[in-house]
């Protein structure tokens, strides 16, 4: 479950440990001789029923006489800055069974309580209102500090200022959108004429950054494959060739007959070079490059070294 002390430090604002049924539960319905002592249900942990079975085998546990005054889990607040993490939250366990009748998912996970409920929790809780439901955070293998958020932000940006061609495709992008559209900074750039030196102006803030907080070992960016030491450029990281700028804001190309209108998804995507996996905290810099979007389809959840003895299989076999 991934509760060793020294992975769930890593994490600043607190954690929630999702536990599956029997994991919790002992065949006669008492806690499980195995489970952590250093999880407390309702606090940092609660058990999560997304099955049929699991809820027939398990399920009356929850209201049996002990455990009389276990709920649901419910969000309180919203990402509160007063409100301490481990209060932002309540209840033992939640629900998300959709494919019964009637169907079992829990507030948290976006079932359209009517009023009468909402003013139950209100008056349960103490309460004006219940926010709506964006549940407790992210998954652990997506977690990053703020500060390594920040510096995956500077690293990639700089990568996609050294894509060749990158600045002359930005000025014409500037200048062909609607002023409206644009951050007043770039507006007064266009104004007086001096886009190019306002793109120089965030690069050299950029890279000035990236030095500061050693974020420019080409070496290191060279051996994951993100990036080619002979053009100083970034590549993508599973066929290894360039990237161009146009592609960056190219909303990306979709199956004939299957087309979506929402579409928003551009040609160049994110692409980790280890796989995320839980366990792991492997959103971090030297980890990430700029890629095709066909190549990460391509990737899926694999580390990129897995993906390409992979393919070595299905060519060998071919």
């Amino acid at each position: 479950m991934g509760t060793a002390p020294t992975f769930l430090n890593n994490f600043k604002r607190g954690y929630a440990v999702r536990i599956k049924p029997n994991e919790y539960f002992s065949e006669n319905g008492q806690v499980a001789t195995d489970f952590p002592k250093t999880l407390t249900l309702g606090r940092n942990a609660f058990v999560y029923f997304k099955t049929i079975p699991d809820w027939d085998k398990f399920g009356h546990f929850c209201k049996t006489t002990s455990r009389k005054d276990w709920d649901e889990v419910v969000e309180l607040y919203t990402k509160s800055s007063t409100v301490p993490n481990d209060e932002q939250w309540a209840g033992q366990y939640c629900l998300f069974i959709p494919n019964t009748t009637p169907k079992r998912i829990s507030h948290i996970c976006g079932t359209a309580n009517n009023s009468e409920y909402l003013e139950s929790l209100r008056n349960k809780y103490g309460l004006r209102t219940i926010p709506e439901q964006t549940g407790l955070g992210n998954f652990d293998y997506d977690y990053a500090s703020e500060s390594e958020i920040k510096k995956i932000k500077y690293q990639l940006s700089y990568m996609i200022f050294k894509v060749s061609g990158m600045k002359d495709y930005l000025i014409n992008v500037f200048n062909s959108t609607s002023k409206e559209d644009l951050a007043i900074g770039i507006q007064r750039a266009i104004n007086t004429g001096k886009v190019l030196e306002y793109i120089d102006k965030v690069f050299g803030h950029v890279e000035k950054y990236c030095q500061e907080n050693a974020l420019l070992n080409f070496e290191s960016l060279s051996e994951i494959r993100a990036w080619d030491k002979e053009s100083g450029q970034p590549i993508c990281p599973l066929c290894l060739k360039g990237l161009t700028p146009d592609k960056f804001f190219e909303v990306s190309a979709q199956d004939e007959g299957r087309e979506e209108e929402d579409n928003t998804q551009a040609e160049i995507v994110l692409m980790h070079i280890r796989g995320l996996r839980p366990g792991e905290l492997n959103h971090h810099t030297y980890n990430l490059g700029w890629g095709h979007k066909h190549c990460n389809t391509i990737q899926g959840a694999y580390d990129i070294k897995d993906t390409i003895l992979l393919l070595r299989d299905i060519i060998t076999n071919q």
